[in-house]
């Protein structure tokens, strides 16, 4: 960012735990005096997230223990470094589900404390004993 006015006011939202660097210099070479006033606002976006679609999974025949699902784990994405996703609620990809829905819930939190959440249903149907 040039910028070219005394007095100037410069705003941009920060995230935590960066480093910036500010450079304040003549045009073309030029030297003079001024003042500039920076203000950092804390960046109020949330993260992103998306969870897969809701999965059905056929129980094997012959077994009453559930199904195992797979998915592939969501991960949030942020304008900030540092975003932290983690399962809720749920169970793991690769876990033997029981009968019925299982909701699985993610959540992913930036740095500065922001946060989003997505949810998808695993459902394990017994194709032995159909309602």
């Amino acid at each position: 960012m040039v910028v070219d006015q005394p007095g100037l006011e410069v705003r941009f939202n920060s995230c935590k735990n960066m480093t910036y660097y500010i450079s304040v210099g003549g045009i073309n070479g030029d030297r003079g005096s001024g003042l500039i006033y920076l203000y950092f606002f804390p960046q109020n976006t949330s993260p992103t997230i998306q969870c897969p679609e809701d999965i059905v999974v056929n129980m094997p025949e012959g077994t009453c223990a559930g199904a195992v699902a797979t998915y592939t784990t969501p991960v949030g994405t942020d304008n900030c470094p540092g975003v932290v996703t983690q399962r809720i609620e749920g169970m793991a990809s690769g876990a033997l589900y029981p009968l019925g829905y299982t909701t699985n819930t993610f959540k992913a939190t930036d740095s500065d404390g922001n946060s989003s959440t997505c949810s998808f249903n695993i459902f394990v149907y017994d194709v032995e004993n159909q309602l």
